[in-house]
């Protein structure tokens, strides 16, 4: 908290009223990190001078010398990093220098919107996993790559549709409006296309994905291009499916995506979500203050894109956030399905957050849910 003052004779009258309030709220200050009458200087971690509040050139700098982001990881961690600073309101120079290198200007929009980005996908698939491999390009040449392990049983040709649903995704999400799709899989490509017969159900629910994926993008091509020309997404699509350590992938998915019930527009529904979305969307918050108060700030860690809420986490992806049905549903799945091997509630927990979803009460639903399975009941270690 900092009390500022453009008069210098009515800074006590300024004190006199902030403490007023703090005792109003009943709310107590630590001497040892109270500070009086500072004209100027380095002040609780920011620079405090009569023209206002900038941020310390040192945690600029520190951004500023950060390596490009090579991943999806990296990119979340220099934009918690700047939404840090932004917090606090900042108005520095420095900071403004660093955004606008990454801000188009009104010059340069139309060239911008002509630009495309290009991704390059590819799928693989073992006999108990799969893999996928997607290198978005940006119109400047920067690369994202992402790779993506599929814990479950699938075919190629369902491991190239999810490369290629999920580099369009990635390009969604950085708002790419006209975007270049390669991938060395005919097949596919083909379908995608319109040169090829769908003729298997399976495949005609992730042709219908991606379908509507392109709805959201004012341009998009799909031209297959030969394997030794896709040899960067090649080789991330086949290291996914290897049995390394979770950490090294920037995603692992339990289930195939065409099997998980369609999330419905989240403000149609009475559920937790509700009021957040509300929040997020229209500015809604209840009558009284201190409910008010509690919703903006659990809203804060919440995200609306696409009518769909996310949880945010500086440490990974945004989580998608279910309803009750939904989260029941995938429990279920990790926990006793295709490929799921009856963990622990605390083990189901971590996995279906590595998975990508998010609701409150995961931890209690999880113990619920394993208390109730008969075979972790019927198979479980007798205590001594």
């Amino acid at each position: 908290m900092l009390v500022k003052t453009q008069d210098e004779d009515r800074h006590l009258d300024d004190l006199q009223e902030t403490f007023d309030t703090l005792r109003q709220y009943h709310m107590k200050l630590n001497p040892s990190k109270c500070a009086f009458g500072v004209s100027s200087g380095k002040f609780l971690g920011f620079m405090v001078s009569y023209r206002g509040i900038k941020a310390n050139p040192d945690k600029i700098q520190a951004i500023l010398s950060m390596k490009p982001p090579n991943n999806v990881k990296e990119v979340q961690s220099l934009t918690g990093r700047v939404a840090a600073l932004n917090r606090h309101a900042i108005k520095a120079q420095a900071l403004a220098d660093f955004i606008a290198e990454f801000t188009s200007n009104g010059d340069e929009v139309g060239e911008k919107e002509n630009t495309k980005w290009v991704v390059y996908v590819d799928g693989s698939s073992t006999q108990h996993t799969g893999g996928i491999g997607v290198v978005l390009q940006s119109p400047e040449g920067d690369k994202l790559k992402h790779k993506v392990h599929l814990q479950y049983q699938t075919t190629n040709n369902e491991a190239e549709y999810k490369a290629l649903l999920k580099g369009m995704e990635l390009a969604k999400s950085v708002e790419a409006k006209s975007l270049l799709v390669l991938g060395d899989s005919q097949l596919i490509i083909g379908q995608v296309n319109g040169m090829f017969e769908t003729k298997e159900e399976r495949m005609r629910k992730y042709l219908n994905r991606v379908m509507r994926l392109i709805k959201k993008f004012e341009k998009v091509s799909f031209v297959q291009i030969p394997r030794e020309e896709n040899m960067e997404a090649d080789v991330l699509a086949r290291e996914a499916p290897a049995r390394e350590a979770i950490d090294n992938f920037d995603e692992i998915q339990y289930m195939p995506s065409v099997d998980i019930p369609k999330i419905l527009q989240v403000e149609d529904r009475e559920n937790w979500m509700a009021p957040i979305v509300s929040y997020l969307k229209d500015g809604r918050l209840p009558e009284e203050k201190d409910e008010a108060r509690k919703l903006r700030v659990r809203a804060a860690r919440y995200i609306l894109m696409d009518k769909i809420l996310y949880k945010r986490d500086f440490s990974q992806p945004y989580l998608r956030c279910l309803a009750p049905d939904e989260a029941n549903y995938i429990i279920r799945e990790i926990h006793e399905g295709a490929c799921g091997n009856h963990l622990g509630a605390r083990s189901l927990v971590h996995k279906i957050i590595r998975a990508g979803y998010y609701w409150p009460n995961m931890q209690a639903d999880a113990k619920a849910y394993v208390k109730v399975c008969d075979q972790c009941q019927r198979f479980s270690n007798i205590p001594r």
